[in-house]
């Protein structure tokens, strides 16, 4: 049902399309991959890896990029707890460039993506990241853009969940099309990975983290109804929107996937509180005593699950959202 609202005041507020350039999934990885030259540590691997690159006609005028990405991700993946998320990210920021070239070939775009992923070994960087589900059987472009979609959504829920929240869980169209996207991608995989199982690699880890029960969408997305308000973008004229209301999101996961989950809540709560514990005594100490010439940086480490997919081990984290709730 629509109803009409007067036009956006102060004490109105809603999701709008353009807060879906502020998503974790982009301020964190994927703008930060688009930006051009990175810090690199490992710059005198440089020349092999574009060797490796350059013998890859369909990325021919992608070269420096791509090789400038692979060097950065070397060197901040040995930096933080990010690296599983980081390479996920790595391989849908490649993988969407690489559809790109090559006409939705899969053979094409597994040799290419197996190419870059050989020119990343060229760092010599042990545990680095490795070419995801390049076992899986016939992948296309539009699977391959579902995978994205799933994996950036279960990313950014949390936030997204919080943005809601913060807006009296309304949005307008242009946010709940997002929203529904992440719906329609999560309904497609769950029924594909019934009959696929866990013979597919990606379905494997599908089913690990959202259960096998294909009749019922691990996300779920509904809304009280719709009313038309007003809104006047920055430098523009006033517009007609359509706004959602009363939106409520829910992700379930698996029991065993929930249960990590848990866990890895529970370890960040306790390391943030021993980093706390121990800058207090380093601060009454440097007080007592005088400060140190120079101070170790604190790492902290974050443990991964390992899973063997078609006796192809990778280790992947269990806690996609951890960062989130960190916040």
């Amino acid at each position: 049902m629509s109803e009409t609202a007067p036009a956006e005041t102060a004490g109105e507020t809603y999701l709008k399309s353009a807060n879906l350039g502020h998503l974790d999934s982009k301020l964190r990885f994927y703008n930060s991959f688009g930006r051009g030259s990175k810090y690199c540590s490992y710059g005198q691997h440089m020349g092999k890896a574009k060797g490796k690159l350059n013998a890859c006609a369909e990325i021919n005028d992608e070269v420096e990029k791509i090789a400038d990405i692979l060097c950065y991700v070397t060197t901040v993946n040995g930096e933080d707890s990010l690296r599983d998320d980081r390479c996920g990210f790595l391989y849908y920021w490649l993988g969407s460039k690489i559809w790109a070239k090559v006409n939705n070939n899969s053979s094409k775009f597994l040799d290419v993506m197996g190419k870059i992923y050989a020119a990343l070994e060229q760092f010599g960087v042990k545990d680095n990241c490795t070419l995801l589900y390049k076992d899986t059987p016939n992948i296309d472009q539009q699977l391959f853009e579902k995978w994205k979609i799933i994996f950036d959504f279960s990313y950014d829920f949390n936030g997204i969940k919080a943005k809601l929240e913060r807006s009296k869980n309304s949005c307008d169209e242009g946010y709940y099309k997002h929203l529904e996207g992440a719906k329609e991608a999560f309904v497609a995989i769950n029924r594909g990975c019934k009959s696929k199982g866990d013979d597919d690699p990606y379905c494997k880890e599908f089913i690990f983290k959202y259960g096998k029960d294909s009749d019922i969408n691990p996300l779920t997305l509904t809304n009280s109804g719709t009313y038309e308000s007003t809104y006047t973008p920055p430098q523009g004229t006033e517009q007609k929107v359509n706004v959602y209301k009363g939106v409520e999101l829910k992700l379930t996961y698996a029991p065993e996937y929930a249960a990590a989950l848990s866990s890895k809540k529970q370890q960040a709560s306790r390391e943030q509180t021993q980093d706390s514990e121990d800058d207090l005594g380093s601060e009454t100490h440097h007080q007592q005593h005088g400060a140190p010439k120079s101070a170790p940086a604190t790492v902290v480490q974050v443990s991964t699950t390992t899973t063997n997919i078609n006796n192809n081990t990778r280790k992947f984290n269990p806690a996609p959202l951890l960062l989130s709730y960190l916040e």
